[in-house]
């Protein structure tokens, strides 16, 4: 059972979700505007923040489902996991790979 979870854990919704949010959408708002900004010695841009708001977003519509009639929304939710996405953006940048970013959220869902 805890292999199960582990896999689909990191494979499924890790792996899935830094694809997406880190590796897709950050990278493409990255090169519509570049990576001005310095912070450790890390180059970033405007993709972090609005990766980091869309993964957030996505997390307050996680209890959403109006086929089954639950319209509930977890902001708190939202709030942290924006929190963690601009953590997860930044390790992206600094590595430029989503393997770190994976499996630092693996790990949290896990």
């Amino acid at each position: 059972m805890v292999g199960t979870k582990l896999v689909y854990t990191f494979i499924f919704v890790a792996l899935g979700e830094e694809i997406l949010f880190r590796g897709y959408i950050q990278s493409r708002v990255n090169e519509a505007f570049g990576r001005p900004y310095l912070f450790f010695g890390v180059n970033w841009g405007w993709g972090v923040i609005i990766g980091s708001l869309l993964f957030g977003i996505w997390h307050i519509l996680n209890p959403f489902n109006p086929f089954i009639g639950q319209f509930d929304l977890m902001w708190q939710w939202g709030l942290w996991t924006f929190f963690l996405g601009l953590i997860l953006g930044f390790i992206r940048e600094k590595t430029g790979r989503v393997v770190g970013p994976t499996i630092l959220h693996g790990v949290i869902n896990f």
